[in-house]
Parts: C-alpha cells; structure tokens; sequence
C-alpha cells in the first residue's frame, strides 16, 4: 500500500474529484501524459463489456473493471485481461490477446495489433443479451424450410457503417439518396444437423484483421467447404435401414413430416430421408414438397 501511495504523490490529480467518475477519467489521461485508462463494466446478462476506451495507445496503459451494485460503485485492477476475457469468449484456456473495443480475441500480439489499426477507428461495442427467461418462438413453424432437410445453417454478420461519396441528385426527378455502406467486419453460423448424435452443432467465427480482409469472401469459402464435407459424408452413402426400422415404417401411419395420419402403406412414398436413416414414412405431397430443397438450408439474420 505505501509504493501505491508514493506513486499516485507522482500524479496529477488537479481537479479531479473522489470517487472519480469516468468522465473526470479524460481530464486525469490530459493531466498525466504517459498513462492510458480503460474501464470495463460487467453486467450477468452479457457478461464484460467496454465501458470507456481511452484514445491513447501509451506506456503505462491502465485496465480497471467497474463493479457496480446499485449507487455503489468500485473500480477493481484487471491483471489478467485474459484470464478475465477467456471464461466469457472461449473453452479453451490458453493465453489470448483482446481487442478491448470489440472484446474479441487473438492468438498472437501480431494479430492483435493488426486488426486494431482496423477496429480503432469504431466506437466500442457492447453485447446486450435478452433478458433471462425470455424467449421468441416461430410461428408457422410447419412452413419452416428447416422442416423439410437434415441440415440448416444460422448465419449472422456484424458490418461497420462507413460513408459514401455521392453525386448531386436531381429534385425534378425521385431519387434515392445512398449516404452509406455496410462493411462487413465479423460473422457467425451455426450448422445444425435434425440429430445432433449423427452430426453436433458446428459453430464457426471470424474477426477482420485489417481493411483489406474479405470477410464476406471468407464466409463464403468457409460455409461452401462445410457443406461439401456434410455432402460427401451423408449424401453419397447407402441409408441405414435393418430389421428394426423395417418394422417401424410398415407400422407407421404417421407422416414424419406433417404429423398427419390416415394413410396406408400404398400411400407411403420412398423410404429415405436424404440417406441419413428412416424417420417413418410420409405422404406423396409432402415428400414432393420436401425433395424441392437442397441438402442444406441457409438462414442469413438481417
């Protein structure tokens, strides 16, 4: 406690009141010319997110979590951002390097300082999560494309918003006036199989590091590639179908795929789905309506 005493006497407080909020904390970076601060905050609901980003890349660069409970408030010494970042981010528990605007993480300082040439020039950002126990649920879910083949893909994109050079528009004439463009700079998919015990949940991610990454292109190139392997894995293999499965779709008189019953075995088309193994038999309408998709569905988030 003394040497931290000693050496906050070497600092210039003018002006700053105690308990410093982070507004004051411009003012102290002004005074002190040789330290940056940034404060964190944590709420349960989305974990650490940036509260307050200093503007200055500087030798002594200081990392503060604000812990707040009501009217109190305490600012806590983040020694490990790592450590700290890795429970919320990652499974695994290796050393990464943060991006503490953005909150995503790299394997190697070279990576780190690379994509924040790209990510200095945008505001922090923050994830706020619904609130817990809230849920949305589809309606129509019986004309969902996810009903109807083994394998769909989640696909969501984070884009930065930049400004766009334009010409003067004509007020003779109705125009639409384009001011700005999406750049994408992150995204997210998860392929989800309609059995996870024959294929689990892949979920994959991706960060720009610098202006000149495509991250559109990398998505591209890396969802075609998954829906190859899922294709030659699955669809270019003989069905699984034994004595078991032959007894259940003759016993059948459900379809599996409108849950709609009154049918015989003569309504009962081919015994697929898609050769991964028989579910059940269904009727024609609903098998000629199910083999007008592909092998996987994409769902983009707008």
């Amino acid at each position: 406690m003394t040497e931290i005493f000693e050496r906050s006497n070497n600092l210039n407080w003018s002006g700053i009141e105690f308990p410093v909020s982070l507004q004051s904390i411009s003012k102290f970076e002004k005074q002190n010319e040789t330290i940056s601060v940034n404060v964190l905050g944590y709420k349960e609901r989305c974990g650490v997110y940036p509260l307050r980003i200093s503007d200055y890349d500087r030798q002594n660069e200081v990392n503060l979590l604000l812990i707040a409970q009501e009217e109190n408030q305490h600012y806590c010494l983040i020694k490990n951002m790592s450590g700290l970042l890795n429970m919320q981010a990652t499974k695994h528990d290796h050393k990464r390097y943060y991006c503490l605007r953005c909150l995503n993480g790299f394997d190697s300082v070279d990576s780190l300082n690379k994509h924040k040439e790209y990510c200095q020039k945008h505001n922090p950002v923050k994830v706020d999560m619904p609130a817990e126990g809230t849920k949305i649920e589809f309606r129509n879910y019986d004309r969902s494309m996810s009903l109807e083949v083994p394998f769909v893909s989640y696909a969501d994109f984070e884009a930065f918003t930049e400004l766009m050079d334009t010409c003067q528009t004509n007020p003779d004439r109705s125009y639409v006036s384009q001011y700005q463009r999406h750049t994408p700079c992150s995204f997210c998919y998860c392929i989800k199989s309609i059995d996870d015990s024959i294929y689990p949940p892949l979920l994959r991610s991706y960060v720009a590091q610098s202006e000149e990454d495509d991250v559109a292109q990398k998505f591209l190139d890396w969802l075609e590639n998954n829906v190859k392997d899922i294709f030659n894995k699955y669809f270019r293999k003989k069905m699984i179908y034994g004595e078991i499965e032959e007894m259940e779709y003759n016993a059948s008189d459900l379809c599996h795929i409108c849950d709609e019953g009154g049918f015989d075995n003569k309504d009962k088309c081919i015994r697929r789905p898609y050769n991964l193994y028989c579910v059940g038999g269904n009727v024609k309408p609903c098998s000629i309506n199910q083999a007008k998709c592909g092998t996987t569905v994409i769902s983009q988030e707008n």
